[in-house]
């Protein structure tokens, strides 16, 4: 069984908007934080996830019924 991973609100928020194809820049703009913070919010949860990519983090949200 895999260990439970805990996601913030807003790390749910990025992982939503990055699975209905949100572009970093748009993500930034409609949360109103920096670039740089969403990519650092993106690279923190790969890390959590253990995954190495956006598909591959989408796939992990799905599988783990964060995304609807």
């Amino acid at each position: 069984m895999e260990p439970i991973i805990e996601l913030s609100k807003r790390e749910k928020e990025i992982i939503m908007l990055v699975s209905k194809a949100t572009c970093r820049k748009d993500i930034a703009k409609n949360l109103n934080i920096s670039l740089h913070t969403v990519d650092a919010h993106l690279r923190h949860l790969r890390l959590k996830t253990n995954t190495h990519s956006i598909p591959e983090l989408i796939i992990w949200a799905i599988n783990n019924q964060i995304t609807k």
